[in-house]
């Protein structure tokens, strides 16, 4: 909690565009472009491709 004094302030609210939304449009334009393989995060480096799914003993 904060601004609990008698003399309230009101912050500003961001009303610049989100930058990451601009990064998010510029990879879906090289994955269309080039494929879903043209892009990848860097932790995933070295990693196998593809979605792992835990497995449960039996």
């Amino acid at each position: 909690m904060g601004n609990l004094d008698d003399n309230p302030i009101q912050p500003e609210l961001p009303f610049q565009p989100d930058p990451g939304s601009d990064l998010d449009v510029a990879v879906d334009a090289v994955r269309d472009r080039f494929g879903s393989a043209a892009l990848t995060r860097a932790v995933l480096l070295g990693r196998e491709p593809g979605v792992e799914m835990p497995l449960l003993p039996d």
